[in-house]
């Protein structure tokens, strides 16, 4: 049997003193570095985390960061709870009165189909059949549209195909005439990755708002740098 030497054990004990030390020493220089905990929604992760998150952690590669994805109604109770620093949702409700909420940018929702399905350069709900609607990512803005739109009483249930994750699309949801109408950025990957044609709507939906939500009492500067990229 091996067995050390009291030189050997006093080095064993100098040894874990000193890993504690380190240990100390760079749990303290992560703090001062800085540490943020993002909350996104899908639909804005899709269309704008990557550029976002990529153009952060180049500009401040001190921070760590941590993105987590929730639904917009399960954000709230995140950030008033401190589970995240900071919530970008699509969409606002019930939000806490301890918690933060602001616009920090839109845009424009549009007309996407199959290149060839045959649709106008601008189209106009009136022409549109609601049985060949495919409904992405749906809040409530885009189901008073339907129902003001369509007299069946047309809602993110009962549309010809809903889906409620955007990596689930391919090119074969669009086969038919389908269609559906999304925000810009969502029409590029589209357009992008599956070569969905991008039409002007006419009395469509009104802009998707994305907003962000922090704590009032939240002091990590972190928040506002990752904001500056948004």
């Amino acid at each position: 049997a091996i067995e050390l030497t009291d030189l050997g054990r006093n080095f064993v004990d100098v040894a874990k003193q000193m890993l504690s030390l380190w240990k100390s020493a760079q749990a303290a220089d992560q703090k001062e570095q800085g540490m943020l905990c993002v909350s996104i929604t899908d639909s804005v992760a899709v269309t704008t985390l990557s550029s976002v998150g990529r153009q952060f952690v180049n500009e401040n590669p001190d921070i760590q960061i941590s993105i987590k994805t929730f639904r917009s109604s399960e954000s709230p109770q995140r950030v008033e709870s401190g589970e995240v620093d900071l919530a970008i949702v699509g969409a606002v409700k019930d939000v806490p009165g301890s918690v933060e909420c602001v616009p920090i940018y839109s845009e424009p929702r549009v007309f996407v189909c199959a290149p060839d399905a045959g649709y106008p350069d601008c189209v106009h709900p009136s022409i549109l059949s609601a049985g060949r609607e495919l409904t992405l990512l749906c809040n409530l803005e885009v189901v008073d549209w339907q129902e003001h739109w369509f007299s069946n009483g047309l809602s993110a249930a009962n549309t010809h195909i809903n889906v409620d994750r955007l990596f689930y699309t391919d090119r074969d949801l669009f086969e038919g005439g389908t269609w559906a109408v999304v925000p810009m950025s969502m029409a590029n990957l589209l357009h992008t990755t599956i070569g969905a044609s991008i039409h002007a709507i006419k009395d469509g939906p009104p802009p998707r708002i994305v907003y962000a939500m922090k704590r009032f009492d939240n002091g990590n500067v972190c928040v506002e740098k990752f904001l500056e990229n948004v």
